[in-house]
């Protein structure tokens, strides 16, 4: 059993498998998106927080991004705003008020 688990351990640590911790924290990434948001004024009074994902790009690490993503409060509209924070410190962002 044990040799086994040393194994898999040796098998993981020489095979590159596991991705990379982010650059950027996870509240850190939220807390930029959201002073992104009040610099560019972008109205997000009726969204909420609905998910936040770390995207990692293997080949080009600084090429790796947190998406942020807020949804509308009531579903009859679509308007979602996505806020990608990239590991690089580039912060874009696509809104789609309807």
């Amino acid at each position: 059993m044990f040799t086994r688990t040393l194994l898999i351990v040796l098998l993981l640590l020489t095979n590159g498998v596991a991705a990379a911790k982010p650059s950027t924290e996870l509240t850190a990434a939220v807390h930029l998106a959201e002073a992104y948001i009040a610099e560019h004024k972008i109205l997000n009074g009726n969204r909420y927080l609905a998910s936040v994902a770390w995207h990692e790009d293997m080949a080009h690490p600084e090429k790796s991004y947190w998406s942020i993503m807020w949804v509308p409060n009531e579903l009859a509209f679509d308007a979602q705003l996505v806020v990608w924070v990239f590991a690089d410190g580039t912060i874009k962002h696509q809104d789609s008020w309807a």
